[in-house]
């Protein structure tokens, strides 16, 4: 377990494990880049991750129609709580 430290107001602050931190996909310098472009300007920031929302969503829906057509089946995630948010219902066997 990472050792706590607490910040000059009192705060509790508990550092990533340097596994963690390999996963990541940003440094600590550019995500205070991004937020420095989302409080200046956001809605350019906001629509960017928008876009690439978008895209990914997009690449993932080609895929699996490719692989229906291809005769795979989706995958199955009988999980109610995973249904209610997946973008894939209208395609799912699942019936949730």
């Amino acid at each position: 377990m990472n050792d706590q430290t607490t910040t000059t107001d009192g705060t509790a602050v508990y550092p990533p494990s340097a596994e963690t931190v390999a996963r990541t996909h940003i440094n600590a310098a550019r995500y205070e880049e991004m937020y420095a472009r989302s409080v200046s300007d956001p809605d350019g920031f906001w629509a960017e991750q928008a876009q690439d929302i978008a895209e990914i969503q997009r690449i993932r829906v080609v895929t699996a129609l490719r692989e229906i057509r291809q005769g795979h089946a989706l995958p199955a995630l009988p999980s109610e709580s995973a249904c209610r948010y997946c973008e894939m219902a209208g395609l799912c066997r699942v019936a949730y």
